[in-house]
């Protein structure tokens, strides 16, 4: 945000991203979070796309020989403890398992309190086919967004410079980043880079937290250190979902 206006300081920044998660996940619906998180999704998704097909009428096409050869399993041993973490760091965590029982129940997966096994088979079929679909959509997302990278980012001098000075993390990631939008569409793209890149950092933040106010309010009912309301869980998820970005807006001061 503080990119794309700079004379908002980055500290207003700050509260005002935590103040509009507390607003949409307080007046907000499942229904409502499911909207405003594939609307950035997929305008991620379908730019990066379109930009990485945009890519190959340029000086910076990847060949089919390049992608058979990083199909070829050969890897720098050096690199493996930088990719491990890189893997860790990006991966599913038990963040997203968690947090899926809790979405599968609020999209309205398995409600009905009937106990026939042949229902119970369909609600497992459904659920497998939404995960099929994921790793689906989770793929055209993350392939054009990788070779953007190897055929762009690649040839940056100063990116090469500082993997071989070991100084990779002086680099400015997201002025580096930037360079696969700008050095493929021209300077201008540079602006939907930030603009894209906002959507997927905040929503991240976004589910992370609304993730963690179902979690935590389990939590504290299940181990008795809360009362469950007379209204019903939502009450106290409310009032997480308020406690968890003023807490996180306070870290950062």
């Amino acid at each position: 945000g503080h990119a794309m206006f700079p004379f908002f300081s980055i500290e207003i920044w700050v509260i005002s991203c935590c103040l509009i998660t507390w607003v949409i996940l307080y007046w907000g619906s499942y229904q409502t979070l499911e909207k405003v998180l594939l609307a950035m999704v997929l305008f991620f998704s379908l730019t990066t796309l379109f930009i990485a097909f945009s890519m190959q009428t340029t000086d910076y096409e990847v060949n089919t020989g390049q992608i058979a050869q990083g199909l070829s399993f050969s890897f720098p041993t050096e690199f493996l403890p930088l990719a491990l973490a890189v893997f860790g760091f990006t991966g599913i965590s038990y963040g997203e398992i968690m947090a899926y029982t809790y979405w599968c129940l609020e999209k309205g997966y398995a409600q009905s309190k009937s106990e026939d096994i042949e229902e119970t088979k369909a609600w497992i079929r459904t659920m497998q086919t939404d995960v099929w679909v994921t790793v689906f959509f989770i793929t055209i997302g993350t392939l054009p967004f990788f070779f953007l990278g190897a055929g762009v980012l690649y040839s940056i001098p100063e990116l090469q410079e500082s993997l071989a000075n070991n100084s990779f993390w002086d680099v400015d990631i997201i002025g580096s980043l930037q360079n696969m939008f700008s050095l493929v569409l021209g300077g201008w793209a540079k602006w939907l880079f930030i603009i894209l890149a906002f959507f997927v950092l905040f929503s991240t933040f976004l589910s992370g937290t609304a993730a963690f106010t179902r979690t935590i309010t389990d939590y504290l009912i299940s181990t008795g250190l809360v009362l469950e309301p007379k209204e019903g869980r939502g009450k106290l998820i409310r009032l997480i979902a308020f406690f968890i970005p003023l807490l996180s807006c306070a870290f950062y001061f």
